[in-house]
């Protein structure tokens, strides 16, 4: 694939030249094409959305028109992906710019380490105003850092099992109120169309509407109030707007319910939509991205440092129609842990296929292994690899390990797949045990974990 490159190597010397001489401080020319650095942005997180639920990304039944009208403001990305297929390691992914290996979250059950140089706690340090507006407990377990960096955080304590939006959205219109003359960060994570229904979700009135899809359309309108209130107060086109999921939802498509067992693209292809001022390219683009993408992408639109460690690649480029293809040929998906049927599952993806690893873990029931960095190998007695060509059959349907078919790409990736795990494998990696008390079980049993 292409690398990016960057023009006007010597003019920005000179820049950086003359900044430390008057004392002022300087930012790359490529944040914003050369304008000044983005210093309002909203971090928009739907849990449980899955993309093709969406009217922008093909579906026929009108959940979404606030979010479709901001949508042709945007780019949209037909080809994100979730690093997991559940809440807690795929947001602690999304914030810290790592794998859910690196973080040590390898389950709902874990927690986010301190210290990690989250997203908030960055432009916290940079002289933002840092706001968290959390709908699901599961990112508050135990002495979890998901709030590490934010100034304000509602609920301030851990919530019950489900968190209605509608009972946050007075909170995060007057914090906008009270921030958009300044310079602000806000996350919103919605649990709308998570299991079980909202309560006071009027759309369930109507029998013709899909459970699921009545919970979508209640995330819509709290989405167009809240775009109508960055409108009122003057900040829409100053605003970064970057509207995402952790993860998406099965219907059975693969015999399988739910999410969080669930390796396929009903659950890992979720929504990314961005709106950034200055942005050369509003439409779509099929170039493959994942979550851990969005720090590289808040950092360099807000000129701020990328601390050591971070994965991803900065989406910048893309919006500003300065590239062609991606440097990163791969991406990568875990879901660890899966104690019903003791097996760890693995993907890796280029542009066109994507293989999967379901690989079996030897449980000792004198440990919590789930605390544990996970070990795995394709060679244990009992894996089972599956190859999908993807860019064909999104549906993944055809299993190409069963015909023999494309063997050669197979091999390549489980090459790619293990020296991916060799790459994790090698970062320190610290102790995130937790004992939960009964509350918190009672809790993940009432969501389904």
């Amino acid at each position: 694939m292409k690398s990016f490159k960057f023009a006007g190597v010597l003019a920005g010397a000179a820049l950086i030249a003359a900044a430390v001489i008057v004392g002022v401080t300087y930012y790359p020319p490529s944040v914003r094409g050369g304008d000044a650095p983005i210093r309002k942005i909203v971090l928009i997180s739907i849990d449980t959305l899955r993309a093709d639920r969406l009217g922008t990304y093909g579906y026929a039944k009108p959940t979404s028109p606030n979010i479709d009208a901001f949508a042709k403001e945007a780019l949209v990305f037909e080809r994100a992906m979730a690093p997991a297929p559940w809440t807690a390691p795929s947001m602690a992914a999304m914030i810290t710019g790592r794998y859910p290996y690196e973080t040590g979250v390898y389950t709902n059950q874990n927690n986010l380490p301190p210290k990690l140089g989250v997203i908030a706690d960055t432009l916290g340090k940079a002289g933002f105003k840092t706001a968290w507006f959390n709908a699901n407990p599961v990112l508050m377990l135990g002495t979890s850092q998901f709030h590490e960096g934010f100034g304000h955080v509602a609920p301030a304590a851990k919530p019950p099992a489900k968190v209605p939006y509608s009972t946050l959205e007075p909170d995060v219109l007057s914090w906008l109120e009270q921030h958009a003359a300044g310079d602000f960060f806000m996350w919103i994570h919605s649990m709308d169309p998570h299991s079980p229904p909202t309560e006071g979700n009027p759309y369930h009135k109507d029998k013709s509407w899909h459970v699921y899809d009545a919970e979508i359309r209640l995330v819509d309108d709290a989405m167009g109030r809240l775009f109508d209130k960055l409108k009122a107060l003057g900040v829409w086109d100053e605003t970064l707007i970057i509207f995402t999921s952790d993860h998406g939802e099965a219907f059975s498509e693969h015999m399988l319910p739910g999410h969080q067992n669930v390796i396929y693209d009903e659950v890992l292809h979720i929504p990314l939509i961005i709106r950034s001022p200055g942005m050369q390219n509003v439409g779509r683009t099929r170039e493959p991205v994942e979550l851990i993408d969005l720090y590289r992408t808040i950092a360099e639109l807000a000129g701020i440092e990328v601390p050591a460690g971070v994965r991803g690649e900065s989406l910048v480029p893309i919006l500003q129609a300065r590239a062609g293809e991606r440097e990163r040929d791969y991406s990568f998906h875990s879901r660890y842990y899966l104690d019903q049927i003791g097996q760890h599952h693995l993907a890796v993806r280029d542009r066109e296929y994507k293989l999967i690893a379901k690989v079996p873990f030897e449980a000792d029931p004198t440990k919590r292994l789930v605390q544990q960095p996970p070990t795995w190998s394709l060679d244990q007695p009992g894996t089972t690899l599956e190859l999908y060509r993807y860019s064909e059959d999104p549906r993944e349907k055809l299993n190409l390990i069963f015909n023999g078919a494309d063997p050669q790409v197979a091999e390549h990736l489980k090459k790619e797949l293990l020296a991916w795990r060799d790459r994790m494998a090698g970062r320190e990696q610290k102790d995130t045990h937790v004992e939960l008390d009964d509350k918190t079980r009672d809790t993940l049993k009432q969501l389904g974990y």
